[in-house]
């Protein structure tokens, strides 16, 4: 089910994950089994339990808005796949493109991609507008053109053969995404809302996509 979240447990893998299809600073991905993908924590700070505990929390927050947009998630402590401790995320895996790989027509030509689309964003608006949060919406990290532009988000997905649109990173912590963002973030957010705000206009069928 979509927006579903496991409890916070030990998952006791039988066949352990395999191929590395990502790698972050905190974070690595890999493919498991029967299409499922998993978020193993590589760094100190993201192998707490306050940090999975957060997670969780952004994942619930986010379920009340977006919740059809998000795929069925597990919030995990075990053991990674090289046997030492670690958070784990446990997600169903979403075969398709990131926003920034889609041509122009590809959104705002697809009317089914693009009504989703309007929805994700009219819901994140009101999530913004109601407690102060927001997802990690933000495009390429290091892009300076299109690094806080929605349009260009790599964790917005658009499934291959169903067109379902997916946000496949469920957690953005407050300090970061939040009108209680530390200072130093807050130029970033505000660039951030202002892309997002562009971005809807171009979804609304009645303007221009171009």
């Amino acid at each position: 089910m979509a927006g579903e979240s496991g409890e916070m447990g030990v998952f006791p893998f039988k066949e352990q994950p395999g191929e590395e299809i990502a790698r972050g600073v905190e974070f690595r991905v890999l493919r498991h089994n029967d299409g499922w993908v998993v978020k193993e924590g590589i760094h100190p700070k993201a192998n707490t339990f306050e940090q999975l505990e957060q997670d969780k929390k952004d994942f619930d927050v986010f379920s009340d808005y977006v919740g059809q947009f998000l795929p069925e998630t597990h919030h995990i402590q075990g053991h990674g796949s090289d046997g030492k401790p670690c958070n784990i995320v446990r997600q169903r895996e979403i075969k398709g493109k990131p926003l920034a790989e889609l041509s122009d027509e590809e959104v705002f030509g697809n009317s089914e991609v693009r009504s989703q689309l309007r929805e994700f964003f009219e819901q994140c608006g009101k999530m913004w507008d109601e407690i102060g949060r927001v997802p990690d919406i933000c495009g390429p990290e290091g892009d300076k053109i299109h690094g806080f532009n929605p349009r260009y988000a790599r964790n917005i997905l658009v499934e291959d053969g169903t067109n379902r649109v997916w946000l496949v990173d469920t957690a953005a912590h407050p300090l970061v995404f939040s009108k209680k963002a530390m200072l130093r973030y807050k130029p970033a957010l505000f660039v951030l809302r202002k892309m997002m705000g562009r971005f809807q206009k171009k979804l609304r069928p009645d303007e221009k996509s171009s």
